[in-house]
């Protein structure tokens, strides 16, 4: 009996430059601080000791943030960062980029707060001047975060579509009220001439009559009568 055999490739080894860049690309998740980062598909490899005293993040500017105790949403970027349950302190990267107050989103960037504008942890609808440090780099452990988490781009997206989705049903709920209570004061002047018409059209019965005892309104069922003869 012979034996078939197959030629199969374990690992292909790629030589190159590495681009570290924030986005939903191969090195997404990877610490550049690290020198090792694994993915579904690969391992990266490279020498991180040029990286030592450099700050891995880059400015974005100054903006406007509305502070929540989950989220820091940026308008202007069209952008939602996820805030960590707990504070991230890392004092090499404090050395290095010389912050005084920052914190790291769940995706990897770096809110840095004014030292006069820096938010207690229960905020619940600030807003405040940020400076943005984009970071270069995501968590390691990205395969583990929603895609939501990861990109602020989607987040800003899906805030923005609860946030006005909250808004309508919101207004629908207040013309609904509307109009009951339009309905109501109907109802009410149109029982002063006929209480029997309006408590039918109040309890949407027919089986019943009213009548007017000072404000309030009487309402009683029908009688019914068994005919006997025509």
């Amino acid at each position: 009996i012979g034996t078939r055999c197959h030629t199969t490739t374990n690992y292909r080894m790629e030589q190159g430059v590495i681009k570290f860049c924030d986005g939903l690309i191969r090195t997404s998740g990877c610490n550049k601080t690290l020198g090792k980062c694994i993915t579904t598909t690969e391992t990266i490899l490279w020498d991180p000791s040029e990286l030592a005293d450099r700050c891995p993040y880059r400015t974005l500017g100054k903006a406007n943030a509305q502070i929540s105790h989950r989220f820091v949403t940026i308008p202007t970027m069209q952008a939602v960062f996820v805030r960590s349950k707990k504070t991230q302190n890392d004092t090499s990267l404090d050395a290095v980029c010389k912050f005084r107050r920052a914190e790291v989103m769940k995706n990897g960037v770096v809110i840095e707060f004014s030292p006069e504008e820096q938010p207690p942890r229960e905020t619940s609808n600030g807003i405040l001047n940020k400076k943005i440090l984009f970071v270069e780099e995501l968590p390691e452990e990205i395969n583990k975060k929603s895609d939501t988490s990861v990109n602020a781009k989607l987040q800003f997206l899906w805030n923005s579509l609860s946030e006005r989705e909250q808004r309508t049903t919101q207004e629908i709920r207040h013309r609904i009220c509307e109009q009951h209570n339009r309905m109501l004061w109907l109802i009410g002047a149109f029982s002063r001439t006929d209480p029997t018409t309006a408590a039918r059209v109040l309890l949407r019965r027919m089986d019943i009559a009213a009548e007017n005892i000072g404000d309030l309104l009487k309402v009683f069922p029908c009688k019914k009568l068994e005919v006997s003869q025509v």
